[in-house]
């Protein structure tokens, strides 16, 4: 599959016009090392080093001399992935930072730091590097980048304008039915199965399903017993499940308790997990009561429909 250009690239670049550090963070497989290998450095035109701490080689090189190794990189761009598996690494990372911004402004590194455990990454950041990092969070494709790209979407438009321009109007009219037809398959493909990269590197059913089920297995074994220290996964997966089915609906965690048979802090708990591993999240509502907006009851989104 051809590399499909990422919505979130110009917020990236352009955070890192103001700040040194960029920190990524996504769920697995959404493409993030994709991302700053080939589309980023490209779009910025700039020279780069790539540093995989999936390395236990690199992790161990890094636990000697992390700012010698640092401070020795020439390139202007320094993309650090998975830093979530070194926690050592923040302390270097911040005094060569410090010493950075002491050089003029064209001579400074600047720093991509990529990670899909956010539960291990963020603790790092908010501990070493407050008011060092700018935060960047990376989704599956959307819609939107899956047919095409280009401008900003329609529908963005006619929110920030509140209307719908001439222009695009005079647009819709002349979209064939052969594109209509396009446009209306894809859409349903989304719609069916998400918009993680592997999905759509594959082809036949069977494989697309596959996929995610293994990627739900990992997901729950890897992410939620071993990070989230969940003791029961099986409750844990039920309600997984049970959240799925009420997506875009009201939240009410006294109902999903209710329903599940256990304690509102527990589902309170399995709720921080989800959504801190970018599986869901929780849509306040809008009122033009401020007030309201803050204590009326929220809506439970799934990132993606895989």
């Amino acid at each position: 599959m051809d590399s499909i250009k990422r919505s979130i690239t110009d917020t990236i670049i352009t955070r890192l016009n103001h700040e040194q550090v960029v920190a990524l963070t996504g769920a697995r497989q959404t493409g993030k090392t994709t991302l700053c290998e080939m589309q980023l450095p490209e779009r910025l035109d700039l020279s780069f080093t790539y540093i995989s701490f999936d390395d236990p080689d690199e992790r161990l090189r890094f636990q000697r001399s992390a700012v010698q190794i640092l401070e020795s990189i020439t390139t202007p761009l320094v993309v650090l992935d998975e830093v979530q598996k070194i926690p050592q690494l923040f302390d270097p990372l911040k005094l060569v930072v410090d010493r950075e911004r002491k050089k003029p402004a064209n001579a400074r590194k600047r720093f991509v730091l990529t990670g899909s455990s956010q539960l291990l990454m963020m603790k790092n950041i908010r501990e070493t590097l407050a008011g060092r990092v700018a935060l960047c969070q990376m989704y599956p494709f959307s819609l939107f980048e899956l047919t095409g790209g280009g401008e900003s979407p329609l529908l963005s438009r006619i929110w920030q304008d509140q209307a719908i321009s001439p222009q695009d109007a005079g647009r819709l009219s002349l979209v064939s039915p052969q594109q209509l037809r396009t446009l209306r398959g894809m859409r349903d493909e989304h719609q069916r199965w998400g918009g993680y990269p592997p999905v759509w590197q594959r082809t036949g059913e069977t494989e697309r399903l596959n996929w995610l089920k293994d990627y739900r297995k990992t997901y729950l074994e890897r992410d939620i017993a071993d990070v989230g220290q969940v003791a029961n996964i099986d409750t844990f997966a039920l309600a997984q499940k049970l959240l799925c089915s009420r997506t875009a609906n009201l939240f009410s965690i006294s109902e999903v308790s209710r329903d599940l048979g256990v304690a509102v802090n527990t589902i309170k708990r399995y709720l921080e997990l989800l959504t801190m591993s970018f599986q869901c999240v929780l849509l306040p509502p809008w009122h033009e009561n401020v007030s309201k907006r803050l204590v009326k009851s929220p809506k439970l989104f799934f990132r993606t429909w895989g």
